[in-house]
């Protein structure tokens, strides 16, 4: 879970967020950033096959007393599958999108990691070094059309759009462009987007910006991932009942990608995805964190639940 600026109590998020989801997973590592924060729950019968976590980070705005703007990433291996988590927050503003994809350049070469695991040739690109990666946070990319087009569009369009149509406005996302073009993210891809903008709302409400500002609604709130193929796993293929023939299945797949429109607390929205993805076995190289996992975290987070329980009130309900 990676937030953009977030509230200075990293604790009582963890906690809330532990609450929430119960015993059934802990927080087997986190690190943050200023405001920048990431998070990695687990389920409790994984952190044994997990080696032991790593995290990096940078800010874009160097010099600054408040770090806003950059990236925080945290990695390990799941059995015999190396994984890297990526939070960022990059440039703002409409015209600056060679400012967003210089951050992107300038993290994917800052993040040292792996530190402990023994590569045979370390990238320099840090997303090369890992069999997944998946980069989420406030990329502040945005739409190039007008905004009065923009809302009417949403007034007029019935969500979650039909995920196998084009969507009406991607041509113009300069993300989207981004990505095409290979001027940053090169090898990352994103699901198809089926949910309106993300940006910008007026706190606590469903409405689109009317502050001075008048910011254009954009999906700044993005999830990418990549993956390699990874040997000693075979391809996996299926065949379709009406012709036979057998396609090849990807490593990882991202099987919803969503925003949750009911909170309202930002002027975001936030988004989520659920992948799944094929782990290789473990080796006898990768050295195991042995059941790693922040107890503090947990033991408070099962207390509030358990009273929560006696007093009515909902753990759901909390996370907002």
């Amino acid at each position: 879970m990676g937030t953009q600026e977030s509230s200075p109590d990293r604790f009582e998020w963890e906690v809330t967020i532990q609450e929430t989801l119960g015993p059934s997973h802990v927080l087997f590592y986190s690190t943050n950033l200023g405001t920048l924060h990431l998070a990695i729950y687990m389920r409790r019968d994984l952190i044994w096959y997990c080696s032991a976590p790593e995290d990096a980070s940078l800010s874009v705005r160097t010099g600054t007393a408040f770090r806003t703007k950059g990236a925080v990433a945290i990695s390990f291996c799941l059995f015999g599958t190396s994984m890297l988590f990526v939070t960022s927050h990059l440039t703002a503003h409409q015209q600056k999108v060679k400012e967003r994809v210089s951050d992107v350049k300038r993290i994917i070469h800052a993040l040292d990691l792996p530190k402990n695991l023994n590569l045979r040739h370390k990238n320099k690109d840090v997303t090369q070094n890992f069999d997944n990666v998946f980069w989420c946070g406030d990329l502040n990319f945005r739409l190039s059309e007008p905004r009065e087009k923009l809302l009417e569009w949403i007034q007029n369009t019935k969500f979650p759009l039909p995920s196998h149509l084009p969507h009406g406005y991607m041509h113009t996302d300069q993300l989207s462009s981004v990505l095409s073009d290979g001027a940053a993210f090169r090898g990352f891809m994103e699901a198809n987007i089926t949910f309106p903008p993300t940006y910008k709302y007026d706190p606590g409400t469903q409405h689109f910006d009317t502050s001075s500002k008048q910011r254009a609604p954009a999906y700044t709130d993005r999830i990418l991932y990549k993956y390699r193929q990874l040997q000693g796993l075979g391809i996996r293929r299926t065949s379709t009942a009406t012709s036979g023939a057998t396609t090849a299945q990807p490593y990882v797949k991202c099987l919803l990608y969503d925003s949750v429109p009911s909170i309202t607390t930002s002027d975001h929205k936030p988004v989520w995805a659920l992948f799944k993805t094929q782990i290789r076995a473990g080796t006898d190289a990768i050295p195991l964190a042995a059941g790693l996992f922040n107890r503090d975290i947990y033991l408070e987070g099962m207390k509030r639940r358990l009273n929560n329980q006696y007093t009515g009130s909902s753990a759901v309900c909390a996370i907002q």
